[in-house]
C-alpha cells in the first residue's frame, strides 16, 4: 500500500501526466484500488497522510472549470475520489484537524462541483467539529463576497455560535445567496437568518420583504414564519401590513396556525390601539376554525386581554351581577324552536354536501363545508382505511334509509377520498376484456402540471368496485361520473348492483389502492388534506417545478458517469439529456455516439442500495438492460430519480391513453 501511494503519488506530479492517456488511465485504475482497500479494511490511520499529500499536489494543478459540459479535468477527478476517502472518518479528530485546512484550499478553485463536493464533506465535520471549522469562517464569507455560492450557506448555522457577530454582520451577503441556491441550501440561509434574528434582530428586519416572498413555499414556510415571530417580539408592527399574507400561508398548512397566533399576539400587545384589532380578528377565529385550536386561540386572546385589562370599580360588579341575574330569570327555548333550529341545520348541511355536481357530467373536486371540514380534519389515514361502512336497517324502506343515512355516507366518501381519489369518467378498454379505464385529473393545474389538463389513465378489471365507490360519491354529493363511449348490458347491470349495493369493504378498498399503486398513481399524485382534493406531484411541490420543469414538460440535463457494466471498474462520462418521451446520452462534443432509452420501457428508477454521499450512484432499469449511473453528489442522484421517474409515469400514460379502444 505505502509503495503503490508513493508511485501514484510520483506519477500524477509529473507534467507529463496530463497529456498522458495511458498513465492517466493506469493511475485511475491503481488509486481505485488503493482507496476501496483502505475503505474496506478500515486503514485509514495509517494512511491519511499520504492521501492528503496527493491531495496537495491535485492543488498545483489547474482545477477551474468555466463550463459544466467541459471535460473534467484528471486531478479534480483524483481530488473528489481522495476527499470522499478522507471524509468518510470525519469523526475523527486527528485526522480533520489536518485535512480541513487542505479542503478549505480547494473552495478558492473556480470549479462550482468540486466546491460543492468539498462543501457536503465539510458541512459533516461541522455538525460533530465545529472548533475546527469556525477558524475559516472569515474565508468563507471572502468567497461569497466574491462569487454566489449558497452551498458554502450549509456550513453557517453550524459554526454560528463560534462566530455570531462576524455573520450577522455580512447577513446583506448571505440573503443574497438565496437567489441562487437550491432547497437544502435556502433552508441553511434561512437558519442561518433565523439564529441572526434571535441575535441581532435589527439587521434582518429590513430585509423582511426578501423573506416574504418565500411564504408560499411549503417546505420554507416554516422558517420564514419563524424569523417573522422573533422579530415580532422586538418590532411587533413590522408586520401588521402583511397579515393577510402570513395568514394565507397558515391556511396552507395548518401545523403553521401557532405562528401567525403569535404573531397576532405581538401585535396585540403593542398598544391598545392594535389589542382590539388583534381580539377582533382573533375572535373571528373562533367561528372559522376547527374546535381543536379553541384552547390555543383562546390563551393567546387571554395574554393581550390581561396586558390591556383594568382594575373593574364597584359599579361595574354591580351591573355585572344584575346582568347574570336576568340571565338566570330567562325563559327556557321552547321545544318546538329547537326542533326548528335543528331541521334548519340540517337543510343547511345537505345543501353544502350536495352542490359539487356539474350539470355537464363531469366531477367537479369542491371544496367541502366548513362543518364537514371541522368534523374530518383529524382523519388519519389508518382510519381513512378501516371507515366503517354505513348499514342500513333491513325493516327501513329504501327511500327513508337513504335520507336517514346520507350523513353516514357523507362522512363514509370523506374519509375513504383520503385513499381512495374520486374518478372522473371512466372507459371501455379493448373490445372483449372484462375490464374499463378509469380517469383521474389533477385538480389544481398549476403552471408545470404534469398533465396539463389530461387525465391519468388505469386500467382496472375491479369494475363493479369502481362504480359503487363512484355512486357512493356521487350520492355525497363529492361527485358525478360520465362513461366515455357506447354502453353496453354489462356497464347498466354493475350499475344497478351499485344503485343496490353501492358500499364498498375494506377488503375491497385495499385491493382497489393495491391496483392504483401497481399503476404509480400514488407516484404521480398527493393528497391536499386542506382542500381534500388530489393533486399531482408538480402542483403539490411547486418548488420542484422551477427545477424540473421547462416549457411546460418535465426536462433535465448534466453529466453522469456511466458503468460498463455491472463487474466493470470502469466509468465513463457521457452527458445525458432528458425529454419529453426519451433519455438520451452521448459523449462530449460526439453527436455520432448517441444512445436513447425510451421512458415507456423504463421499468424502474432508484438510488442503489449502497448510495450515500461518496457514492452517488442510482439505477435504471428496463427490460433488456440496467443502467448505473454516477452523479455529483447525491442532491444531483435524488433530482435525477425523481426526474425521470415523473417523466416515465407520463409518458407510460401516454401510451395507454393512445392505446385502441
Amino acid at each position: 500500500m505505502t509503495n503503490m501511494g508513493e508511485t501514484i503519488h510520483t506519477a500524477i506530479a509529473s507534467p507529463e501526466f496530463i497529456s498522458n492517456n495511458n498513465e492517466k488511465q493506469a493511475v485511475a485504475v491503481c488509486l481505485e484500488r488503493v482507496l476501496t482497500v483502505i475503505k474496506n479494511d478500515d486503514l485509514i490511520d495509517q494512511h491519511y497522510e499520504r492521501l492528503i499529500r496527493i491531495w496537495e499536489i491535485c492543488l498545483e494543478q489547474p482545477l477551474s472549470s468555466t463550463s459544466k459540459y467541459e471535460v473534467e479535468h484528471p486531478h479534480v477527478t483524483i481530488a473528489t475520489d481522495v476527499a470522499s476517502c478522507l471524509f468518510q472518518k470525519y469523526h475523527k479528530s486527528e485526522i480533520m484537524e489536518k485535512a480541513v485546512p487542505v479542503a478549505f484550499q480547494f473552495l478558492h478553485e473556480n470549479n462550482p462541483s468540486l466546491i460543492r463536493l468539498i462543501t457536503v464533506r465539510l458541512c459533516r465535520v461541522t455538525m460533530d467539529m465545529p472548533r475546527l471549522v469556525a477558524p475559516h469562517s472569515q474565508e468563507i464569507i471572502n468567497i461569497l463576497k466574491k462569487i454566489k455560492m449558497p452551498v458554502l450557506c450549509r456550513i453557517l448555522p453550524h459554526i454560528f455560535n463560534n462566530c455570531p457577530d462576524l455573520i450577522s454582520s455580512n447577513v446583506n451577503i448571505i440573503i443574497r445567496q438565496l437567489s441562487k441556491a437550491d432547497v437544502v441550501e435556502k433552508v441553511a440561509i434561512l437558519q442561518t437568518i433565523g439564529l441572526i434574528a434571535k441575535h441581532k434582530p435589527e439587521a434582518v428586519k429590513s430585509y423582511k420583504d426578501v423573506l416574504l416572498q418565500y411564504l408560499d413555499r411549503n417546505d420554507l414556510s416554516i422558517l420564514v414564519l419563524a424569523i417573522c415571530e422573533t422579530l415580532a417580539q422586538h418590532e411587533p408592527l413590522i408586520f401588521f401590513d402583511n397579515l393577510s399574507d402570513i395568514t394565507a400561508a397558515c391556511r396552507k398548512d395548518p401545523t403553521l396556525f401557532g405562528y401567525e397566533l403569535g404573531i397576532r399576539v405581538a401585535i396585540g400587545l403593542n398598544d391598545e390601539k392594535h389589542a382590539k384589532k388583534m381580539l377582533y380578528n382573533m375572535s373571528q377565529m373562533l367561528r372559522t376554525e376547527e374546535e381543536a385550536k379553541y384552547p390555543l386561540i383562546l390563551a393567546e386572546m387571554k395574554k393581550i386581554g390581561d396586558s390591556t385589562a383594568e382594575e373593574p370599580t364597584s359599579d361595574d360588579v354591580m351591573e355585572n351581577n344584575e346582568q347574570i341575574q336576568q340571565s338566570r330569570t330567562t325563559p327556557p327555548i321552547k321545544e318546538e324552536t329547537k326542533n326548528v333550529t335543528a331541521a334548519k341545520s340540517d337543510e343547511i348541511q345537505n345543501e353544502n354536501m350536495t352542490n359539487g355536481i356539474k350539470e355537464n357530467g363531469e366531477i367537479e373536486h369542491g371544496e367541502p363545508s366548513h362543518s364537514m371540514r371541522s368534523s374530518l380534519s383529524n382523519a388519519s389515514l389508518n382510519s381513512v382505511i378501516h371507515a366503517k361502512e354505513p348499514k342500513i336497517a333491513s325493516n327501513t324502506a329504501p327511500e327513508e334509509a337513504n335520507s336517514l343515512d346520507l350523513n353516514s355516507i357523507k362522512i363514509f366518501v370523506s374519509e375513504t377520498v383520503q385513499s381512495l381519489p374520486i374518478l372522473r369518467a371512466f372507459s371501455r378498454s379493448s373490445y372483449g376484456e372484462p375490464e374499463i379505464i378509469l380517469h383521474f385529473k389533477c385538480t389544481k393545474r398549476n403552471p408545470g402540471c404534469m398533465f396539463n389538463g389530461k387525465h391519468f389513465s388505469v386500467k382496472t378489471s375491479q369494475v363493479t368496485e369502481w362504480m359503487k365507490y363512484s355512486f357512493c360519491a356521487m350520492k355525497a354529493g363529492r361527485a358525478n361520473w360520465k362513461q366515455n363511449g357506447k354502453s353496453s348490458n354489462e356497464v347498466i347491470k354493475n350499475f344497478e348492483v351499485a344503485v343496490n349495493d353501492p358500499f364498498i369493504t375494506a377488503q375491497e378498498r385495499r385491493e382497489m389502492r393495491e391496483e392504483l399503486v401497481d399503476n404509480r398513481f400514488y407516484e404521480a399524485f398527493q393528497f391536499n388534506k386542506t382542500n381534500k382534493s388530489w393533486y399531482c406531484f408538480i402542483c403539490s411541490n411547486p418548488d420542484k417545478a422551477e427545477e424540473l420543469v421547462r416549457d411546460g414538460i418535465i426536462w433535465f440535463a448534466g453529466k453522469l458517469r456511466k458503468k460498463g457494466h455491472n463487474f466493470s471498474h470502469f466509468w465513463h462520462e457521457r452527458f445525458f439529456t432528458l425529454t419529453q418521451d426519451s433519455l438520451v446520452n452521448r459523449k462530449e462534443n460526439d453527436d455520432t455516439d448517441v444512445k436513447t432509452t425510451y421512458l415507456k420501457d423504463i421499468l424502474a428508477i432508484r438510488l442503489a442500495d449502497n448510495a450515500n454521499e461518496d457514492n452517488p450512484v442510482f439505477i435504471v432499469k428496463t427490460e433488456e438492460k440496467s443502467m448505473i449511473l454516477r452523479a455529483e453528489d447525491m442532491i444531483i442522484a435524488n433530482r435525477w430519480v425523481l426526474a425521470v421517474n415523473l417523466a416515465s409515469i407520463i409518458a407510460q400514460n401516454q401510451a395507454l391513453e393512445l392505446a385502441p379502444r
